[in-house]
């Protein structure tokens, strides 16, 4: 083997990894990034992590976003967050934990904090996002994500957006 060869073998290596890297996602992982989200791990690590999909100002749990857009599948979290109606004066804690939730504060990988409220059913969401709910100009983008949307989301040759 050359040295002229030997960049090209690394190439080829290096672009091989990151094209089956990607192509092993967790399923959760890839439907959020799909729809625009921005796949987030909180309290990564502890037996007690959460992995959420940001969109703008809004986090769902991932778990929950993926049982929805793929299945229809609701939650304890979604029915909390698209009732209508509801008492939404009063702050994110209280607007959790009357609504069944258990209210708790996480960190992510850069030490910031999330109010996150997660359900018996192991569905959640952030606090905030959850209190303000679905008809909140501030969830507009999570609220349009959780919609139906095209087969695209669901099929296996769908470009990933990062």
């Amino acid at each position: 083997m050359t040295l002229r060869t030997l960049p090209i073998l690394f190439l080829m290596i290096s672009l091989s990894y990151f094209s089956t890297a990607s192509a092993f996602q967790p399923a959760p992982m890839r439907v959020c990034r799909i729809a625009g989200g921005l796949y987030w791990v909180l309290n990564m690590g502890q037996p007690d992590d959460f992995a959420v999909c940001r969109f703008g100002n809004s986090a769902i749990g991932a778990m929950t976003f993926f049982m929805k857009v793929t299945n229809g599948q609701t939650s304890e979290a979604l029915d909390a967050y698209l009732k209508t109606g509801a008492n939404r004066t009063v702050g994110p804690k209280s607007y959790c934990e009357t609504s069944g939730g258990h209210y708790a504060i996480m960190t992510d990988s850069e030490s910031a904090s999330f109010a996150v409220c997660r359900f018996e059913d192991g569905s959640g969401m952030e606090a905030v996002t959850l209190q303000a709910g679905a008809e909140s100009p501030r969830n507009r983008v999570l609220t349009d994500a959780l919609k139906p949307a095209p087969d695209t989301v669901l099929k296996e040759d769908a470009p990933l957006l990062y």
